[in-house]
């Protein structure tokens, strides 16, 4: 039984597999289902989808998630990739009866950064920093106060001089990319 009442979504399992599920239609690719649950069942929790390219749910389609059974407030954040449009996910709480409040439920598409330090090298009193665009567009960067744009697939070396004033000397390199974290 599902019931929404005062800003949650009860859920009131009977069974041994609760399930509630919603037909969506969305791009596909990586996604990743966060949920701030409470709960008094039992067992892993799980979410099944379908797409358009598959649209009968399976194990393919299933992506399990630990719960914590312990009737206190828990955030949870379940990974999956999905090829071709979602149409429909499911989510399972638990396998066992009892009560389950579900305070939100966000499904956010992750996109994988743009941008890799693909290697690292010490010569000359200077480290040097690779980095690779594996993107299909060009993307423009900052660091250090300097912006770059490297092309689709292509590569740039930036190198900063190290002081040898010890032994040991950390070097860094913060790339800032707008829309995605620094690298």
């Amino acid at each position: 039984a599902l019931q929404a009442e005062e800003g949650v979504l009860r859920v009131r399992s009977t069974g041994n597999d609760p399930y509630f599920h919603r037909p969506l239609d969305l791009p596909g690719g990586g996604l990743r289902l966060e949920l701030r649950a409470k709960s008094r069942g039992g067992g892993r929790g799980a979410i099944f989808w379908t797409t358009d390219r598959s649209p009968q749910r399976g194990n393919d389609k299933r992506e399990p998630f630990d719960m914590v059974h312990d009737g206190r407030w828990h955030d949870y954040t379940v990974r999956f990739q999905v090829a071709g449009r979602l149409q429909d996910l499911r989510i399972d709480p638990g396998t066992a009866p009892g009560e389950i409040e579900i305070d939100s439920i966000r499904l956010v598409a992750e996109r994988p950064h743009p941008l890799e330090i693909v290697r690292v090298e010490v010569a000359d009193a200077r480290v040097r920093f690779a980095v690779q665009n594996h993107a299909a567009a060009p993307v423009s960067f900052s660091t250090a106060g300097e912006t770059y744009t490297l092309a689709a697939g292509g590569s740039v070396e930036i190198g900063r001089p190290v002081a040898g004033a010890r032994p040991l000397e950390p070097v860094s390199l913060r790339i800032a990319v707008e829309g995605f974290p620094a690298l």
